[in-house]
């Protein structure tokens, strides 16, 4: 294997990340609706805890650092969202 066979490979993986995040960011959208409609705070920090436990229960110890980190990013990515872009929220402030 060379290193083209490696890039190859990441890019794979990557076109498969991209395709899911969109997922995620069009759940995102729909949650943020309905948090809005139902009067919930954007923010819950209880099921973000939750949620990189459960992530980090079956997955290597020396990943796991990383997995935070995603998350964290993730769970950043999807409040300015909800709380920035979604035009419901934009006549709030």
């Amino acid at each position: 294997m060379d290193l083209q066979d490696y890039r190859d490979r990441i890019d794979a993986v990557d076109d498969e990340i991209v395709r899911l995040f969109r997922r995620r960011m069009e759940i995102v959208e729909e949650l943020g609706r309905y948090k809005l409609e139902q009067g919930l705070p954007i923010e819950d920090v209880r099921r973000e805890s939750a949620v990189v436990e459960r992530l980090t229960e079956s997955f290597p110890e020396a990943f796991r650092p990383s997995l935070h980190r995603l998350y964290d990013t993730f769970f950043s990515i999807s409040k300015d969202y909800m709380s920035l872009y979604l035009p419901e929220n934009k006549k709030q402030s």
